[in-house]
């Protein structure tokens, strides 16, 4: 019997791969281009040039995906950015390098296709959340992955080449294996879904009763009975003629009223059958009646019910998916926020990733290849406990507006105390429960933008948020990195606004019908299962 894994798992492990070959290469690119030669602009250019071909990627991939399915996808985009990943460093020149990093950002629309994955299995935003939760996950296991091998093969005191053709290796092989084990899948969110819906028990009809056989009247026959008086032995002869004379009279009167009285018995048996008979018609035609009445209901009904459930299963959470899906037709207020939310999230992240060789290098004099992916290791393991313990208590217990608000309330001022660390071990330590709340943003920021887009578009969606994605890993360096080489300071504080703006945004998308105990199933979806129930009843 093949192993088979099921196709969210596909996204989970595409998670996986590029979250641990970006977040290493991402980490050391700046201080190996410029140990080639790169400076000033340059070197931030060419830590988020991955992103400006990430843009196309995105789009690109997101589209197929929805055409053809996800994993067929993820697994040619795995196999292509684990090669380019792996001979990053094959030759030592900032534009070898500079093209490289352009080619691989072409790959790299998984991580959307990935995340779109997730609204294949999910119906309400809670289930949203949950399945969110694991990409989440998965990303930080691949920021635990890829860093840890790194510290690992530094003790071995090899260089950037190395580092990253053996990563880009391992992937590879994964990705190889992983393929023959996982069936093609497409768009099996939405038949699985339609079938369940369409289920319904149609088989029930009235049985017709079996009545058994009225019990035989026997009619009893009333006795004659005549009282003679005693003949006196001693009478006349004549007198005994007499008497036999009127015997036989009477006997003949007898037979008389019996056979009378037998026939009429038998004309009223007869009355009685026929009027049985013409009243267990009746019955039977009533019962013949009624049940085809019952069964033109019951079919009425289902009709009915198929209707509501086909009326109910059009609409998204609330929005009807259109035949049609220009991308005009998929924007609305809440989706263009939570986009701009999307860009903003991305901007800090990337720029502390991309700095964290040189603030190991030059604030904290330590070698890059063995501290920096140690950051990247902190900031996966936070990631991954955050996901798995904090993120759904905090949703349960503050809800959706609140937990993210609080989160970057939290982050902006753990960012301001970043700027007055000194020594290593310190930063890391506020770095930790700086990733440690981040990801509420991760989880939160990508669910809802699942949850509002259509479904049968939800690739694309997420392509154009990628796209955003790319854009702040893109300009994120290159105008942070700019900013670092002049103060640190100003750097953490740039960082800091970027986080604090998005509190008023939040605000601004309509998420205040989340109840305190995180209980965030749609009115649809409610409707869907009651009318299932009352089909199955």
């Amino acid at each position: 019997m093949v192993w088979r894994l099921h196709p969210l798992q596909v996204s989970y492990y595409s998670e996986v791969v590029i979250c641990a070959l970006y977040s290493v290469i991402v980490s050391l690119i700046a201080d190996a281009s410029r140990n080639v030669g790169a400076e000033g602009w340059l070197i931030g250019f060419i830590a988020g040039v991955y992103s400006y071909s990430a843009l196309f990627s995105n789009l690109l991939l997101g589209y197929i995906s929805d055409k053809f399915g996800r994993p067929l996808t993820l697994f040619i985009a795995d196999i292509f950015y684990s090669i380019l990943s792996g001979i990053t460093g094959l030759y030592p020149n900032k534009w070898y390098i500079l093209v490289i990093r352009l080619l691989t950002g072409c790959f790299a629309g998984i991580v959307s296709v990935g995340i779109a994955g997730v609204k294949d299995y999910s119906k309400t935003k809670e289930q949203s959340n949950k399945l969110m939760i694991w990409v989440v996950l998965s990303m930080g296991i691949g920021y635990i992955i890829g860093p840890l091998l790194i510290i690992i093969l530094s003790l071995a005191e090899l260089k950037f080449d190395l580092f990253c053709l053996i990563l880009g290796l391992v992937s590879l092989i994964g990705t190889i294996i992983l393929s023959v084990l996982v069936p093609e899948t497409r768009k099996v969110g939405g038949s699985i879904q339609k079938k369940r819906e369409l289920r319904l028990q149609n088989n029930t009809k009235a049985k017709n009763e079996n009545f058994g056989d009225e019990p035989e009247q026997n009619s009893e026959k009333r006795p004659i009975t005549q009282n003679y008086n005693s003949l006196d032995h001693n009478s006349n002869e004549e007198d005994l003629e007499l008497i036999e004379i009127k015997d036989q009279e009477l006997e003949e009167k007898i037979t008389e009223t019996t056979s009378k009285e037998e026939e009429e018995e038998e004309e009223e048996d007869e009355d009685d059958d026929n009027n049985d008979d013409q009243d267990d018609n009746k019955d039977n035609k009533e019962r013949e009646e009624e049940s085809n009445k019952e069964e033109e209901d019951q079919s009425k009904q289902e009709k009915e019910s198929k209707k509501e459930i086909e009326n109910v299963s059009q609409k998204n959470h609330g929005n009807e998916i259109k035949k049609s899906h220009s991308f005009k037709e998929l924007i609305n207020k809440d989706l263009v926020l939570l986009l701009f939310l999307y860009f903003l999230f991305n901007i800090p992240r990337i720029s502390l990733i991309s700095a964290s060789s040189l603030l190991v290098k030059d604030i904290f004099k330590l070698n890059p290849s063995t501290y920096a992916p140690l950051i990247v290791l902190t900031r996966g393991l936070m990631i991954t406990i955050s996901a798995k313990f904090f993120v759904k208590w905090a949703i349960k217990k503050f809800g959706t507006l609140w937990s993210f608000c609080g989160a970057a309330f939290v982050c902006t001022i753990l960012l301001v105390c970043c700027a007055y660390i000194k020594q290593f071990w310190g930063f890391l330590v506020i770095y930790a429960a700086f990733c440690f709340i981040l990801s509420i943003h991760t989880t939160l920021t990508a669910s809802l933008i699942v949850y509002v887009a259509p479904k049968q578009a939800v690739g694309r969606v997420m392509g154009f948020a990628q796209v955003l994605a790319s854009v702040a890993k893109g300009v994120g360096p290159l105008v942070t990195i700019s900013i670092y080489l002049k103060s640190v300071t100003v750097f953490f504080y740039v960082c800091a606004a970027l986080t604090l703006i998005q509190i008023p945004t939040i605000m601004l998308i309509n998420v205040s019908k989340d109840s305190k105990e995180g209980k965030e199933t749609t009115k649809e979806g409610d409707d869907k299962n009651s009318l299932i129930k009352k089909q199955q009843i």
